[in-house]
């Protein structure tokens, strides 16, 4: 489990089911650079939005919240689903910001189940010149073991309809992505024990 590290700027976007191991693949590349001379890359997540106070939010400019994400489990998680809309459009703004400053590297933890969902991340990646590299920690063809599996190492709280529903909307990368030159996929396979 890595994710490529090099003085390019690069915009990881991470793409997987809840519980299938994202935040857990991004805290060990960050504990892994943690104490290097590299910078610290920035996390961008929707999950923020549900997890800190909004006033105590800092106005709109990329903060490279890895100290409150370390934490992330053990600050109250208040999802509210009328609510998700502004927090992907703070996600995006987050990584706007961030790739306007061309910090080196840049990570979407969301579950982009679809690409309608993470285009407009490759959109601004591409305005800024960034490496694009995908990392799926499963391909969309999830058994009902995995599903559960992923259902009862879920920290959100997402119930298992949800997760179908989820699962239903996975796609894959329109080929003309695919085969672009910025354009690096991986999938990541977790193991269901």
């Amino acid at each position: 489990m890595r994710i490529l590290v090099s003085r390019e700027r690069r915009l990881h976007i991470m793409r997987g089911l809840p519980g299938t191991g994202k935040s857990t693949m991004v805290k060990e590349y960050l504990n892994a650079m943690i104490g290097k001379e590299i910078s610290l890359p920035v996390i961008c997540s929707a999950d923020f939005y549900f997890t800190e106070k909004k006033e105590k939010r800092d106005p709109p400019v990329v903060l490279n919240r890895i100290t409150s994400w370390f934490h992330v489990n053990e600050v109250p998680y208040n999802f509210r689903p009328n609510l998700l809309t502004a927090a992907h459009s703070q996600c995006q703004c987050d990584a706007l910001n961030a790739m306007a400053k061309g910090l080196a590297d840049v990570i979407v933890d969301n579950t982009n189940c679809s690409f309608a969902e993470y285009a407009i991340y490759i959109q601004i990646a591409r305005v800024f010149d960034y490496d694009i590299h995908i990392i799926e920690l499963h391909d969309g063809n999830v058994s009902e073991e995995e599903l559960e599996y992923y259902f009862e190492r879920c920290t959100h709280g997402v119930p298992m309809q949800q997760m179908h529903n989820m699962l239903n909307r996975w796609d894959y990368l329109p080929t003309e992505i695919m085969c672009a030159d910025d354009v690096h996929m991986r999938t990541e396979f977790r193991v269901v024990e």
